[in-house]
């Protein structure tokens, strides 16, 4: 559906457009140049979500307690774990039980984190994270982040930004996974950087743009 969405922009007023899919080294672009029919002929694939997926589960309830307090009730939401979910978050300071007269509720603290974007990723799940600890600092633990995440942002080097403190990154130890890093004055960023480059080996075919006799279109692999 997303790409059919994409191809739709280049699509729009009257003059004419090509869409044109550059496939990547991804499983799911691999299938769908080999089974172009998948593509345009199958039906959107149906969106299924799972409330008590373990691994997601206290994302989604911190996430949750951000919108509005979590009540018992939510347990019809999040599963039988609910429970001992919102215990493990309260003990790690990420939520405050309250009693009020609706009975129990669980809200965000002021120091708890903000959900991080990157910190499950649906195509790789895993429970395995790398923890930062600062050497020099007030605090000997920033926190921790997932390895897929550590390994684009903690890289020895790297300069990462935590509360408007600036550390570098000394080392990533991937043995004990551990990340040291130490506070630093400097003011500028680092970014991973991914370099491609494409080689044409064979011309499959060429024909005329529907549109104009003089400009053709080259299928290539």
């Amino acid at each position: 559906m997303s790409t059919f969405q994409r191809a739709g922009r280049a699509g729009r007023g009257t003059d004419p457009s090509l869409v044109a899919l550059v496939a990547s080294e991804d499983q799911l672009d691999q299938y769908v140049i080999k089974h172009p029919r998948e593509l345009f002929e199958g039906t959107p694939e149906r969106a299924v979500a799972d409330p008590a997926n373990p691994h997601l589960l206290r994302l989604h309830a911190h996430a949750a307690a951000i919108e509005r307090p979590l009540r018992t009730v939510d347990e019809r939401y999040f599963g039988p774990s609910f429970p001992d979910i919102v215990s493990a978050l309260t003990e790690d300071g990420e939520l405050t039980r309250r009693q009020t007269a609706d009975g129990l509720e669980w809200r965000r603290t002021a120091s708890g984190r903000t959900v991080n974007p990157y910190e499950r990723e649906l195509r790789t799940i895993t429970d395995r994270t790398v923890v930062l600890r600062v050497r020099g600092g007030q605090s000997g633990e920033l926190g921790e982040l997932p390895l897929n995440a550590a390994l684009r942002d903690v890289h020895p080097g790297a300069i990462y930004h935590h509360q408007g403190q600036s550390y570098e990154v000394q080392s990533l130890d991937l043995d004990r996974d551990v990340a040291w890093l130490a506070p630093t004055e400097s003011d500028h960023q680092t970014r991973v950087q991914f370099d491609e480059s494409m080689t044409i080996e064979e011309d499959i075919a060429t024909k005329p743009l529907a549109t104009r006799d003089d400009v053709t279109v080259t299928l290539r692999t």
